[in-house]
């Protein structure tokens, strides 16, 4: 595998987490709102049985990645919606983060 080092990182992501709140009527309001912004290495993935595009998300630690995550990946004319499809995982001797993403549709 690949040697990674902080060079690799040239995608500018912006993290969004689900932010719950009661809505004082029995339930609960959900919505995104937008965390840090981070850089990463993005991989497209090809053999990933999934219904839309897939990446491999690379990021630096210490990043704690909230259990439903999302990140926004501006790009020339488009913005993505990647949605985290796993729970990260600590590599090359716990310096970086790496994830399964997939890209929404409706974004």
């Amino acid at each position: 595998m690949k040697e990674i080092t902080t060079r690799d990182l040239k995608e500018s992501l912006t993290l969004l987490y689900l932010h719950t709140e009661e809505d004082w009527a029995g339930g609960w309001r959900e919505e995104w709102r937008e965390g840090p912004q981070v850089w990463a290495a993005v991989w497209p993935l090809i053999s990933m049985k999934t219904q839309g595009p897939a990446y491999r998300l690379t990021l630096r630690v210490p990043l704690r990645i909230p259990p439903q995550s999302k990140f926004l990946w501006p790009l020339l004319n488009i913005t993505k919606c990647l949605r985290v499809t796993n729970s990260p995982s600590l590599i090359q001797y716990n310096r970086f983060l790496t994830m399964i993403a997939e890209e929404e549709e409706n974004a």
